[in-house]
């Protein structure tokens, strides 16, 4: 191929080139690499623009996002102050819940030792009472009874054991 036929091409795509961007510029829609240029287009175009002028008053402006972070430090600032409200509250109750806590122990303690006391003295009556109870009363000797004496026979034909002096036995009659 010799250089003046390959300007040629060249001249010949230029040309080519010049007249489909004249032709999309009368249109005001690149056909594509297919058929060309097809009608429903501009239905999904006018679609588009439908939805678009829906949507579009419904966003935010620059004036909507101020308000909306004063609004949202307003509220940080409230929050802020509640939480500290609420600290120095737990605070303090926290302190008058030591403070009962500590009285409670005490009159606890008070209780237990009187309890502990009236248990002493409760056992202590009890142990008294028994002690009387259990003591003989009357006379400080102690109460004897009199021994019995058994008399027992003798058989015909035995002696009779002799007895102490002190405590003579009578005589057994036969019989």
């Amino acid at each position: 191929m010799t250089e003046r036929n390959h300007l040629q091409i060249v001249d010949l795509e230029y040309q080519l080139a010049q007249e489909k961007i004249a032709e999309q510029k009368q249109t005001g829609f690149d056909g594509g690499g297919g058929g060309g240029y097809d009608g429903t287009m501009e239905k999904r175009l006018t679609a588009l623009e439908a939805r678009l002028d829906a949507i579009l008053p419904t966003l935010a402006t620059k004036a909507d996002l101020t308000d909306l972070k004063i609004e949202v430090a307003g509220v940080r600032t409230e929050v802020t102050k509640s939480i500290g409200d609420v600290r120095t509250e737990l605070v303090k109750s926290t302190g008058e819940l030591k403070a009962e806590i500590t009285r409670s122990t005490g009159e606890t303690q008070k209780w237990m030792i009187a309890t502990v006391i009236g248990l002493f003295v409760g056992f202590g009556g009890l142990f008294m009472a028994m002690s009387n109870a259990l003591k003989p009363s009357g006379a400080s000797q102690p109460h004897s009874t009199p021994a019995q004496v058994v008399y027992v026979p003798v058989a015909p034909g035995t002696t009779q054991p002799s007895a102490p002096p002190s405590q003579a036995a009578p005589a057994v009659p036969p019989g």
